[in-house]
């Protein structure tokens, strides 16, 4: 590899490691949020257990009310979360391509197919397969319904 590929390749894979870096600080914050708001249910169903919101006039509804939006809100967090990920992964799949070019490494047909396809399943799409097709923002948003429920179902009078 001469001088300038080389220059250019390490300015290529200084661009696919920024990538990467802003996935994994991006998700970092991700699950931050999602303690954070676990953190509050938790509280909230402490309380409950106690037995300190129980006699307040009008739980039911908005503690539901109020729950349901924070879960249109999580939801919402993730999903536009989601669409950044994608967007970088695409970006950091671009710069790949080109490294594998300037370094002269190149695949197989099978493989080459192989990533294609696995490349197009990881592209955002509609906000549910963004929320639900990839299996860390499942779980978190699955958990913040869970806790919800719990909530309600703790607070409902008996």
């Amino acid at each position: 590899m001469d001088e300038d590929t080389k220059r250019q390749f390490d300015g290529i894979a200084e661009l696919w490691k920024h990538c990467w870096q802003s996935i994994a600080e991006r998700r970092r914050n991700e699950w931050r949020a999602a303690y954070t708001l676990w953190t509050a249910f938790a509280a909230l169903i402490a309380l409950i257990l106690r037995g300190e919101l129980r006699a307040q006039t009008h739980y039911f509804p908005f503690v539901l009310v109020f729950g349901l939006v924070l879960c249109f809100i999580h939801g919402s967090f993730l999903v536009g979360i989601g669409k950044r990920h994608s967007r970088d992964r695409e970006m950091a799949f671009h710069y790949e391509d080109i490294l594998r070019d300037l370094s002269n490494s190149g695949f197989d047909e099978e493989l080459k197919r192989h990533l294609k396809e696995e490349r197009k399943k990881q592209k955002a799409g509609p906000w549910f397969k963004i929320l639900f097709c990839d299996w860390s923002r499942r779980a978190q948003f699955l958990v913040t319904v869970l806790l919800l429920a719990l909530v309600v179902y703790l607070g409902a009078d008996p």
